[in-house]
């Protein structure tokens, strides 16, 4: 979710392709975790940093990259930013 932004929800993504090479049989054992900030507000620029994704390997960390907003969002009006700081004190 976006707080005060013209829109609720935005595209995540990296900037680059991410590739990992693992042994074989150990798929089951490949995990990749999302981590976020916790209140992202809005103006949001494409590009932006906003959180990271962690690629483990049975436990052990394999890569971590950045995850970027996709597209821009821009402020919202008055009145939603208004409705939005309201909201925001009890998330």
């Amino acid at each position: 979710k976006v707080w005060k932004g013209e829109s609720e929800s935005f595209d995540l993504g990296l900037n680059e392709d991410l590739w990992v090479t693992i042994p074989r049989g150990e798929y089951k054992n490949l995990k990749a975790t999302m981590s976020l900030d916790k209140k992202i507000v809005a103006p949001v620029e494409k590009g932006q940093v906003l959180g990271s994704v962690n690629v483990s390997l049975g436990g052990k960390p394999l890569v971590v990259r950045d995850l970027v907003s996709l597209n821009k969002v821009n402020e919202a009006g008055f009145m939603s930013g208004i409705l939005d700081e309201f909201y925001m004190l009890f998330d």
